[in-house]
């Protein structure tokens, strides 16, 4: 039996190739979790973040400022009569618009970064928005995409 025929030498070749393809799976789904975890938020955080409102002096123009009691009434009462609670600013490019305060409603087009909407209510981790087109519509009210300005 010559040396380059050994049993010992023909198993290593196929195990090295093995551990030298799990490396390399390991890296591209480590590369690839990364990835996913910048353009996709974990289920959830899309719809669970909260904003704090910053104050401007004064309101933007054709907003008008809702008389409130509570801020959960006055937040009902600006959906229901389509009244403005303020703006919502787009930080991200790209933003779904939505037609439901949900991850799975249909898409009405993407946002740009800067994009100011006509806030209309709050509902569940959503502002219900108006685009300067007229149409209404869903974004995140996560921190990371948007501002809510009254």
């Amino acid at each position: 039996m010559s040396p380059a025929s050994s049993p010992t030498r023909t198993l290593l070749r196929p195990v090295i190739a093995i551990v030298g393809l799990v490396v390399i799976l390991m890296l591209v789904l480590s590369y690839w979790g990364d990835y996913r975890s910048e353009a996709e938020p974990e289920p959830g955080t899309e719809t669970t973040g909260t904003v704090e409102a910053t104050e401007t002096a004064g309101s933007e123009a054709g907003d008008e400022a809702t008389e409130s009691g509570s801020g959960e009434d006055a937040e009902q009462a600006a959906t229901d009569t389509n009244e403005s609670l303020g703006t919502v600013v787009v930080l991200i490019e790209g933003l779904n618009f939505r037609t439901g305060p949900s991850r799975d409603a249909d898409l009405i087009r993407g946002l740009n970064k800067g994009d100011r909407l006509t806030h209309l209510g709050t509902e569940d981790g959503w502002y219900k928005v108006k685009s300067a087109d007229g149409k209404e519509g869903y974004v995140s009210a996560s921190a990371q995409y948007t501002n809510l300005e009254q």
